[in-house]
């Protein structure tokens, strides 16, 4: 029989013997184990603390000899010289006040809905979207406690719902509550007493009513002299008032805030760049980490933060809990509990491929306490989208099924022998087909046709 025949049926007999090995050794597994689906998934790295705002701040003195009156809300800008409140005789005079300037906002909201153009160039179906707006933004101020946007938005509410009355003809003007409003203003303001005096500010900035008596000694340089005992007990303080004075102005765009983290796996650096939220307001602040200061704790340090963006939230209050955010890793989640080591000590996971399992290497970019995260690399070494994970530990049956079937082939070609070995490995276990015959030399050989 011609040598070349001989070969390629030693062949064939071989891969035959690999075949049915390597199908008894995939029929074989179990296959029984907790599976969990690789998907993809974005980590955070955040925490969240109370935060203490130091800022260059001016008391403002006054004649408290009376009821003082606010005609702007907290976070208002003023000019030097500008009036930032009033005192008034009684708190009677104080409440007409505030009534006179109710109907005032009522009065303007009618005229400017009523002037023309308003109403005709208004659709039905756009007013009541943004009636639903409104309504939506209203309720997420109500329960964040932000009441000076609150206000605004009822007020635009309230002007939407009139604009929607006239152009669906359910009411036919406002011209005479227009003038009853006018005439109810007239009349109290001449039932209200003039105020007595004025307080008025010798500096620019932004009012703020509340005085806790901080306001010369946290300062943005004075966070070298806290301590962590001493930043507790501000926050716990956070609501004294003090008499001192009737408002403050807050000096300049640029504040400093102080706060107890735990760093103890040094994720938070100098001169980090964050992201800031607040439990007040729904605004983001951009700010940089310009210190990290170690405590007596080994788990605690005291972070500083500096920011150039004022809102009113940081204006308004001496301590806010705030949300800080370094950086968000998106990888493939990976459970701990599924993480295993080969031979070779590469970290990876088992994975269950069709009748059998087989070890895919992770790449760790983000580790979380019960998870981590791989990078979606796309290579079939490692873990892909949509593995089946297998979370439970391996049984030792099993272990000799873990591994990829392959066909493995040498041929040492001499002038007297060719050995031509089929290989089928499962585990540490390997079954050779070995066959040993004459070989005819090369010169007489022959190509098939």
């Amino acid at each position: 029989m011609n040598s070349y025949i001989v070969k390629i049926l030693v062949f064939v007999l071989g891969l035959f013997i690999l075949i049915t090995v390597g199908s008894q050794v995939v029929l074989s597994f179990k296959g029984d184990y907790n599976i969990e689906t690789a998907v993809s998934y974005v980590a955070v790295d955040r925490v969240s603390f109370d935060a203490v705002f130091l800022r260059n701040e001016h008391v403002i003195k006054g004649n408290s000899n009376g009821i003082i009156s606010y005609p702007y809300p907290d976070g208002s800008k003023f000019s030097r010289n500008s009036v930032v409140a009033y005192v008034y005789r009684s708190e009677s005079d104080t409440e007409l006040e505030k009534k006179i300037e109710e109907l005032e906002e009522e009065l303007a909201s009618l005229k400017k809905i009523t002037g023309p153009g308003t109403v005709a160039a208004a659709k039905p179906e756009g007013i009541s979207e943004l009636i639903k707006q409104r309504y939506r933004d209203s309720v997420y101020y109500a329960t964040k406690g932000d009441y000076s946007k609150l206000t605004d938005e009822r007020q635009s509410l309230s002007e939407y719902m009139n604009i929607m009355a006239l152009i669906t003809e359910k009411e036919e003007g406002f011209d005479e509550v227009i003038t009853s409003l006018e005439t109810e203003i007239e009349m109290l303001k001449k039932k209200v007493n003039p105020p007595v005096s004025e307080i008025i500010t010798d500096y620019s900035g932004y009012f703020v009513s509340n005085v806790d008596g901080y306001e010369d000694i946290l300062t943005p340089e004075s966070y070298t002299n806290l301590s962590a005992d001493d930043i507790r007990k501000i926050i716990s303080n956070s609501d004294t008032k003090s008499s001192a004075g009737v408002g403050k102005i807050v000096d300049g765009y640029k504040w400093k805030a102080v706060g107890i983290i735990d760093n103890s796996t040094k994720l938070y650096q100098k001169e980090m760049q964050v992201t800031l939220t607040f439990a007040s307001c729904q605004d983001e602040v951009v700010a940089k980490i310009t210190d990290i200061i170690p405590t007596d704790n080994p788990n605690e340090s005291i972070v500083v933060l500096e920011s150039e963006k004022l809102i009113d939230g940081i204006v308004r209050h001496r301590v806010e809990r705030v949300e800080m955010v370094a950086s968000s890793y998106e990888g493939i989640y990976v459970p701990r509990e599924a993480i295993r080591f080969n031979a070779k000590g590469e970290k990876g996971v088992y994975v269950k491929l069709g009748q059998g399992i087989v070890f895919k290497k992770v790449d760790v970019i983000y580790e979380g306490e019960d998870y981590l995260l791989s990078a979606n690399k796309g290579d079939a070494e490692y873990v892909l989208l949509y593995d089946d994970i297998i979370v439970d530990s391996i049984t030792e049956k099993d272990m000799a099924y873990i591994g990829v079937l392959y066909a493995e082939t040498e041929e040492t070609d001499t002038e007297e022998t060719t050995t031509t070995t089929t290989a089928l490995k499962v585990g540490n276990e390997t079954t050779t087909t070995s066959v040993t015959e004459e070989t005819i030399p090369s010169e007489t050989s022959e190509e098939p046709a």
